[in-house]
């Protein structure tokens, strides 16, 4: 899913550039966590900064999502707080290739992300 929204600033992550743009526009993409696993299954998109929606439809408490990249290197930690959403965002400028997003608590339940530099 691609919407608009205001981005919100990224801490410095390697391979995650820090963008500090408060008032400026991203594409933002939308990941929801139910009992099915991660929706959708692969997120294809070009290079750039994009806010990263993380919906969270399971009861319980607060859940630890982490981003790797293909040799399993970590990337980025994420984490919702239940008590305060059901969702987290995050804006994200990951260099081209192939990454992970997966639960830490059960790497099982994952979705790919594709930064491709040919993509328009």
């Amino acid at each position: 899913m691609l919407l608009f929204g205001l981005a919100v600033a990224a801490a410095a992550q390697p391979g995650i550039e820090n963008s500090k743009k408060p008032f400026a526009n991203f594409e933002v993409e939308v990941v929801t966590l139910t009992h099915r696993g991660l929706e959708p299954q692969r997120i294809v998109r070009k290079p750039g900064a994009f806010r990263l929606v993380l919906r969270n439809f399971l009861d319980g408490k607060s859940t630890q999502f982490e981003i790797v990249d293909v040799s399993g290197a970590k990337k980025k930690e994420v984490e919702d707080n239940k008590e305060k959403a059901r969702q987290v965002q995050e804006l994200l400028e990951l260099s081209p290739g192939s990454y992970t997003l997966r639960l830490r608590t059960q790497p099982n339940v994952q979705m790919q992300i594709v930064i491709d530099p040919n993509q328009k």
